[in-house]
């Protein structure tokens, strides 16, 4: 069961629902019942429990001749098929995608990865619509991720070694495909696995300097080293693996340049967030500061990325908070904790 509380460990009221996701645009998922519907932050009830699924709401900005407008969609799922609704319920795109990703860029020409039945080779695949439900890039992947600075990451196959960025048109370009792994591009740098071997140090990353790829220069390798593991950019930070001689892994960052900012040596690490980021040493987990400051003691059994100045932690055994300035806070009973959005986190019990 999940309840939902505020930032003061106070419960926004006392209903508790079968399942639920993170507020969003002020609305989170709930399932009652077998049924997904949207609560407000009060905890009254936005939408009706009908659908089969839900995820939580989104934002588009669309431009007009009287200035950028925002609206919301989320995807909801409706006889074993995906669609679109605003906040008051309303259906913008109809039930008839197998599987579907959300919009992710903020934007009038936005796309959406969705899977759909391909008539002419006669089988469901990826492709990608806009917002008025036309297919822009026609269905042919076994994998296709959201946009991210104008680029894709797809795969014609659902393996590794054959994942490649595309552009908007559905165009690939041969410096940015043949990977085995390709993630999200972030702050403008892509993450990517050569191969797939455990024993082969194979990720790296690429500079995306201009989104039409074909001009000179517009992918360069952001430095000459090859990680044991890798993740995207966040907070101007890559979290980075490096294996030493005995084939442990140790983590450490770098920064947009590709410069070595902090050196691996932590047994665990997560991305920064909000300037923060969670290592482990010893077993345990404390922060740090991008600076490499310590500003969180190595005590937590467990612990997950800042989000509005707080993070999940766990510790001997139990589940609870810790701030900014290293003060924590048990959730009594609480089996999973989640990150803070919009002031509000849902708690598993």
């Amino acid at each position: 069961m999940y309840k939902f509380i505020n930032k003061s460990a106070e419960y926004i009221n006392d209903k508790k629902f079968d399942d639920a996701r993170d507020f969003s645009q002020g609305l989170a998922p709930i399932k009652v019942d077998g049924k997904w519907g949207f609560i407000k932050k009060d905890g009254e009830i936005a939408i009706q429990p009908n659908y089969e699924n839900a995820l939580s709401f989104f934002k588009i900005m669309l431009s007009s001749k009287n200035g950028p407008s925002l609206f919301c969609l989320a995807l909801v799922q409706l006889n074993k098929r995906w669609g679109f609704i605003d906040q008051k319920g309303n259906l913008f795109l109809d039930f008839i995608y197998e599987d579907a990703k959300n919009f992710s860029e903020i934007k009038d020409d936005a796309l959406a990865p969705v899977k759909m039945y391909d008539r002419t080779h006669g089988k469901s695949a990826w492709g990608y619509i806009d917002l008025n439900g036309k297919v822009i890039i026609p269905p042919k992947y076994k994998r296709a991720d959201v946009f991210s600075g104008g680029l894709a990451a797809v795969s014609f196959s659902g393996s590794g070694g054959e994942m490649s960025y595309i552009n908007q048109n559905g165009d690939i370009n041969s410096r940015l495909s043949g990977f085995y792994n390709a993630l999200k591009i972030e702050e403008g740098i892509a993450c990517v696995e050569e191969d797939g071997y455990d024993f082969i140090d194979s990720w790296k990353f690429l500079k995306i300097r201009f989104p039409h790829l074909e001009k000179k220069g517009s992918i360069i390798p952001l430095n000459k080293e090859k990680y044991a593991l890798a993740e995207s950019f966040s907070d101007g930070y890559g979290l980075v693996g490096i294996r030493d001689q005995g084939e442990d892994i140790f983590f450490g960052y770098i920064d947009r340049e590709g410069k070595q900012i902090i050196k691996p040596q932590y047994e665990d690490a997560k991305s920064f967030h909000e300037g923060l980021a969670p290592v482990r040493k010893n077993r345990k987990w404390g922060v740090i500061d991008k600076d490499n400051k310590l500003v969180i003691d190595f005590k937590f059994d467990d612990m997950d990325d800042f989000s509005e100045g707080i993070a999940p932690i766990k510790l001997s055994g139990q589940n609870g908070y810790v701030n900014t300035s290293g003060n924590h806070l048990i959730i009594d009973n609480a089996i999973k904790v989640f990150a803070f959005n919009e002031g509000i986190a849902k708690v598993e019990f």
